[in-house]
């Protein structure tokens, strides 16, 4: 798993190719996020789907997904990609 600090980095080149490939246009906050990271935390990504973080923590219990998006896990925390948060932003439900 790797995470970049650098602006210049895939989560940047990631987002650019994203929003060129795919037209999905980022909210301001995600798209801001992405330049750092590849991964949100579930506090972050609940923030961004207006839910509460333990919502989606239950729903990751009870199915091992939320609305067809799977975390990765890393210790005891939940990462959320960002690519699967902005397909599902654009209407991609599963």
């Amino acid at each position: 798993m790797r995470f970049t600090e650098n602006p210049l980095g895939d989560a940047y080149r990631f987002v650019k190719g994203l929003a060129m490939t795919y037209a999905v246009s980022l909210p301001p906050t995600l798209a801001e996020i992405a330049t750092k990271t590849d991964y949100l935390r579930t506090d972050e990504f609940a923030s961004e789907l207006r839910r509460a973080s333990q919502t989606i923590r239950k729903a990751y219990c009870l199915t091992g997904h939320y609305l067809g998006i799977r975390p990765v896990k890393l210790g005891n925390r939940l990462l959320w990609r960002i690519k699967d948060i902005a397909e599902l932003l654009e209407g991609g439900a599963k």
